[in-house]
């Protein structure tokens, strides 16, 4: 799998999202840690906390995986794809397949970056209808 053109992304403290540039894997772990570090720091205003603790990795607009980080055993994760396999009729309506949920370790948020990374959005997504 080509990940050379996986970027990552955060959320400012205006809450606009900021496109940074492609990172391999290793990088895309380390800038993990670093928001994982922050999760039991306290904050002052909302804003900040988003700022602190939400980030992702997108192939496109359409593939992605968002992170926010709400504690050491409590970070969201979104997995977001478009699923080659509805009608075209069906598209507008259920074109964009999503998965939700709370990861519980920092093991399991190592796991779905590196999955992100070694795995097409299609394999993945495939992988969590199977899983349903």
């Amino acid at each position: 799998m080509q990940n050379s053109t996986i970027r990552w992304y955060s959320i400012n403290r205006n809450l606009a999202l900021e496109d940074h540039e492609p990172v391999d894997v290793k990088q895309a772990i380390q800038i993990a840690d670093t928001y994982f570090g922050r999760a039991t720091e306290k904050f002052e205003a909302g804003e900040d906390a988003i700022a602190a603790t939400m980030f992702g990795f997108s192939r496109s607009p359409q593939e992605f995986i968002e992170l926010c980080i709400n504690g050491t055993a409590q970070i969201s994760y979104k997995f977001e794809a478009p699923d080659k396999n509805v009608p075209w009729f069906l598209k507008p309506w259920k074109g964009i397949f999503q998965r939700q949920e709370d990861l519980r370790s920092r093991d399991e948020l190592i796991q779905r970056i590196q999955d992100f990374y070694s795995y097409s959005p299609d394999e993945i997504l495939q992988r969590y209808k199977r899983q349903k």
